[in-house]
């Protein structure tokens, strides 16, 4: 086992001035990074958070509106009630909910957001996330950090919601675990579907196993650092060379994707 196979038994305290968050749909940036988001927030960093689809396939409607438009109430509503509304900006993509992975657009999309915001920090979903939507953000979101300029290079934190990551970075977030709780359910078409807010506290409980008795909440990051790895002449999307620094799970799930 790679020292970045390891599970941590000591908390990170991330540190950034300008975050990026990738949520492939509405709730996504609660669910996966909430309580980092809040954390630095606190800190007085910047936070941009880019919602890559409508999420039009996905919850009940509530209150007359079409699911879309639902949604993105849902989650300007979460900001609010995770009390970072004044330091965190929401876009909206509004591309095809199960689209991403043959949205053409998406790539580039996420280039320029990256490349117009500069920031210290990016988050998106894990190379591990079983939705087609998640996978398709993180695959995308990886290969933009693998060719970033040296002079645009983050720290990327991949995170966890439908399928747990193996993790390199545990972030406490019991102090603001109860915001993250209000903030979750501001998703009200997701949890008259399905107890969303119960799965991720449970997920976010059992992340604090190796923290101590201390932390009651933790959130799970497979997170690389800034780089700028790209040699000479090789082409941007080829991730071949960079397979050593994923641990073996997400290696495999890139090599049976075909990268």
């Amino acid at each position: 086992m790679s020292e970045s196979e390891k599970m941590p038994y000591k908390a990170t305290k991330l540190i950034g001035a300008r975050v990026l968050v990738f949520a492939p749909h509405p709730d996504d940036e609660i669910f996966g990074c909430g309580g980092a988001l809040a954390l630095l927030c606190d800190q007085n960093a910047a936070v941009e958070i880019h919602i890559c689809s409508d999420g039009a396939l996905g919850g009940i409607q509530q209150g007359g509106l079409d699911l879309a438009q639902c949604r993105r109430l849902e989650s300007q509503k979460a900001l609010a009630a995770l009390e970072i509304e004044t330091k965190a900006s929401l876009n909206f993509w509004n591309f095809a909910d199960r689209g991403l992975a043959q949205e053409a657009r998406l790539p580039q999309a996420i280039r320029v957001a990256l490349s117009r915001f500069n920031p210290d920090l990016v988050f998106a979903p894990s190379l591990m996330e079983a939705h087609p939507d998640h996978l398709a953000v993180a695959i995308a979101v990886f290969e933009c950090w693998q060719s970033a300029p040296k002079d645009h290079s983050y720290e990327l934190y991949m995170y966890e919601i439908g399928r747990p990551v193996e993790a390199n970075c545990l972030v406490d977030i019991s102090a603001v675990m109860n915001r993250k709780r209000k903030a979750m359910q501001s998703f009200e078409s997701q949890l008259a579907e399905r107890d969303y807010l119960g799965v991720i506290e449970g997920l976010n409980r059992y992340r604090s196993y190796t923290l101590g008795g201390g932390v009651v909440a933790a959130e799970a990051f497979f997170s690389l650092p800034k780089s700028s790895l790209i040699p000479p002449g090789r082409s941007v999307g080829s991730v071949a060379h960079l397979t050593k620094l994923l641990p073996a799970s997400m290696r495999n799930e890139l090599a049976d994707l075909g990268h």
